[in-house]
């Protein structure tokens, strides 16, 4: 049986390159993510392994609703990504643009509890695996920066929530900084289906 991996931001950068690596594997992808044209392309890549699931991280019914399409289509979720983020045009506090700021914390931490809201149910059925996206930038201090308190959100939410998935038996969850753990995602995929 193939595996099936639900990806929030899904339609660029590491979230379609995930979609690649695990359609590799075998998974099933489902793609989450604002832009329509690009997910319609990179299903027209990926193939009939890959699902379009258009929606918005910061609508916790949309996501909902995506997941219980897939899972429908696949038979249940073994892993979900928390991808989607977005960075800032203006770096620091006193030059920054708090418009941009609410934007990116709805993206960035608010988009990240939604899709673990969503998906729990689904792992708690296969003893999932959830994965969400840090980076360094949420692990040292660095001047002002507004976009790397987001990233700090993720990485002790990770570990609380590490904690309280303990209570559900076998799920497992990793909060990943990319520029560190890029290899251990490809390997993560190949790992699962041997």
């Amino acid at each position: 049986m193939s595996k099936a991996l639900f990806i929030t931001g899904a339609s660029s950068g590491i979230g379609a390159a995930t979609a690649r690596a695990a359609v590799a594997q075998g998974w099933h992808v489902g793609l989450f993510a604002r832009s329509e044209g690009k997910l319609k392309a990179l299903v027209d890549e990926l193939g009939e392994q890959a699902v379009a699931l258009p929606g918005d991280v910061t609508d916790l019914k949309n996501l909902e609703a995506a997941m219980a399409d897939f899972a429908g289509r696949t038979g249940g979720i073994d892993a979900v990504f928390a991808n989607a983020g977005m960075g800032l045009s203006v770096a620091g506090t006193d030059a920054g643009d708090p418009e941009e700021w609410e934007r990116m914390i709805r993206v960035n931490v608010l988009g990240v509890l939604w899709t673990v809201k969503a998906a729990m149910p689904h792992l708690k059925q296969r003893a999932g695996h959830l994965l969400l996206t840090g980076s360094a930038a949420g692990r040292r201090h660095i001047e002002g920066s507004v976009y790397g308190a987001s990233k700090w959100f993720v990485h002790g939410y990770g570990g609380n929530l590490s904690e309280e998935m303990k209570s559900f038996g076998s799920l497992s969850l990793n909060a990943l900084n990319f520029a560190r753990d890029w290899r251990y995602l490809r390997r993560y995929f190949v790992k699962l289906t041997i």
